[in-house]
């Protein structure tokens, strides 16, 4: 999370709110909705997507792989608290 944040100098209330559909891996870019509703593109180094690309197979994984119907999630950052699934 520190290196995507540094490196692309998005707000952490962007970040939070960042979903797997946002990150184009093909591109190497990530779509973020900014302040009022204003969208970007954000280009983000390879050996970060790649980072990126490590941990959704490997930590993120872990949200998902528990039971697939209660914890479906299409946030990068999940957080299970309460029994659900929600954003950091």
């Amino acid at each position: 999370m520190l290196y995507l944040l540094y490196v692309s100098g998005m707000r952490i209330s962007e970040m939070i709110s960042l979903k797997l559909s946002d990150v184009h891996f093909d591109t190497g870019f990530v779509a973020v909705q900014g302040k009022g509703g204003r969208g970007r593109m954000i280009p983000i180094p390879e050996h970060v997507m790649e980072m990126l690309k490590k941990y959704l197979e490997t930590v993120h994984k872990q949200f998902i792989s528990v039971d697939e119907a209660k914890r479906k999630t299409d946030f990068v950052f999940p957080i299970c608290y309460g029994g659900k699934v929600r954003p950091i």
